[in-house]
């Protein structure tokens, strides 16, 4: 009898093991974006949790990675920056990968979005590939081009070659309305592939003062492959730093008095010990003594000089590279790197500490004259920036970094 109840009791157990490691009383499992576009088939239900960059009239743009991105139709009172959880079937549409009857709730505000605008061209739109599932649909551009209207009246975008988009008609045509027939730059995402077209549809999500009229060339100046005088693009990094408690360190020992130049000629005021002001300057400043939720300014590159008299040394600024990125990734605080010492600030004293800082960065600033003597005359940083989907922005004078800082800080 004993042996019974013990076998009895034994595979009660088990059931309740089983039947706890089937519960979904909890609801479905969140997947990444990616594992959605890259595993999912028609009319699956899918689970996603990402931040918004982008709101049409009947849906948005949502990702959780630089290329985990995937269109939602349907959701209200939705706002680029907002935090997402998706629930809904995955639907392929003409080869566009989207998420369709979704319930959206809307966890956070104002967050930081995974995807950010880059300098392209209408060519370069026209030959994503429109059969992959990732890396074309929902890619965000900032171009060149002259806008137009067709026969059907359709809002076009196009370049000095002929080169054609068509504006997708559920996006903010009416704040393009007043350009029509100027030479603008603008930033779209691509929204579909009109195969009667042989072009893409995208998307314009924002207002009208983020269309600027332009006399540049359809390819702006570049340095390195980055933006050469050129005011920040991407919206959801305006006033990034307002409002938050604000920070100034060098991490290398570097140009911190350049730094400061520039945060006094953008009108914040240092803190001394008689008497407030808008940041906090510390040369040897620790991660772990940032407030929660602060910007620091990280000036990053290496001087010999400045190393030793602040009685540190490269491999204590590594440690402090990687503690501020840590805190970075876990969001913590919020990175704004500045290069200020052009190719001086380069090499092997200072690579290894400046990936580090601009890896973690939430936006790049760099002295670069595009003349092959600045910071990224050999595409470094260039490539730090493309590979981790930071927006990096190089100046020829350091005193063009104000506006930009002003941007930033809301001022």
């Amino acid at each position: 009898m004993r042996k019974r109840l013990i076998a009895l009791l034994s595979i009660v157990m088990c059931l309740m093991f089983v039947l706890s490691a089937c519960d979904y009383s909890e609801g479905p499992v969140t997947q990444t974006i990616t594992t959605v576009l890259t595993k999912c088939n028609n009319n699956d239900d899918v689970r996603i949790e990402g931040v918004v960059y982008g709101v049409v009239s009947n849906g948005f743009y949502v990702s959780d990675t630089a290329e985990g991105r995937i269109f939602v139709m349907g959701g209200e009172n939705i706002n680029s920056g907002d935090r997402v959880i998706v629930e809904g079937k995955f639907a392929l549409v003409n080869n566009m990968p989207q998420v369709q009857n979704a319930t959206v709730t809307v966890t956070e505000n104002n967050q930081p979005v995974n995807t950010f605008s880059t300098y392209g061209t209408i060519a370069q739109i026209n030959e994503l590939d429109a059969t992959v599932r990732t890396g074309s649909y929902g890619a965000y551009y900032t171009i060149v081009a002259n806008l137009s209207k067709d026969e059907s009246g359709n809002i076009t975008l196009v370049d000095d070659d002929g080169n054609a988009l068509i504006l997708n008609s559920q996006s903010n045509q009416s704040a393009l309305e007043s350009f029509i027939g100027q030479r603008v730059r603008l930033s779209v995402i691509a929204h579909s592939y009109s195969d009667a077209d042989a072009v893409w549809k995208v998307s314009f999500t924002e207002t009208e003062k983020d269309c600027h009229p332009t006399d540049e060339g359809v390819v702006p100046p570049l340095a390195g492959g980055l933006p050469l005088d050129q005011e920040i693009i991407q919206t959801s990094l305006k006033d990034i730093a307002k409002d938050k408690k604000l920070y100034l360190t060098s991490i290398g020992q570097s140009d911190i008095d350049v730094a400061r130049n520039l945060l006094s000629a953008a009108g914040l005021k240092e803190t001394t010990q008689e008497e407030a002001g808008d940041y906090e300057t510390k040369d040897l400043l620790a991660a772990s003594e940032v407030e929660q939720g602060s910007v620091v300014f990280v000036v990053v590159g290496a001087s010999t000089k400045g190393l030793g008299g602040a009685g540190t040394d490269i491999n204590k600024e590594t440690t402090r590279a990687n503690e501020f990125a840590t805190a970075a990734s876990e969001g913590k605080l919020t990175i704004i790197s500045l290069h200020l010492g052009k190719q001086a600030r380069r090499g092997d004293l200072s690579d290894g500490i400046i990936e580090i800082v601009e890896k973690a960065s939430a936006v790049m600033l760099i002295s670069d004259d595009g003349e092959g003597t600045g910071g990224n005359y050999d595409g470094f940083m260039g490539d730090i920036s493309k590979e981790n989907n930071i927006p990096a922005y190089c100046y020829s004078k350091a005193t063009g970094m104000v506006d930009p800082l002003k941007y930033l800080l809301g001022l």
